[in-house]
């Protein structure tokens, strides 16, 4: 819709620049470029993909009460893979943002 919107607005410039037609009643032949609008979505989807790698590795002590869980990778990543399943680091304590906060409120 925005690309529709900015291609649109580009005519109207191109339009009063170099206007292609004699008669202003006639519609002018730049409003077509609007119609290429869709294929910038097209573009998006087809390349908009990202490659994510994380290397995980996990040690568990030798009586078997617990596990370290040491991961590699981007800091995005890293924070949505503790987010699902509720881990935390090392000595830290997780403390909810506050938007998490008035989610949970919302729930109730």
């Amino acid at each position: 819709f925005c690309t529709f919107l900015s291609l649109a607005s580009l005519a109207i410039v191109l339009t009063i620049q170099f206007p292609l037609v004699e008669d202003v009643s006639q519609n002018s032949p730049w409003y077509f470029i609007t119609l290429t609008s869709p294929l910038a979505g097209a573009y998006y989807w087809l390349t908009a993909s990202k490659e994510v790698t994380v290397q995980i590795k996990i040690e568990e002590a030798e009586d078997g009460s617990t596990c370290d869980v040491s991961a590699l990778g981007s800091k995005e990543e890293l924070e949505r893979f503790c987010e699902a399943l509720k881990l935390n680091e090392k000595g830290m304590e997780r403390v909810p943002g506050i938007m998490e906060t008035f989610a949970e409120i919302g729930k109730d």
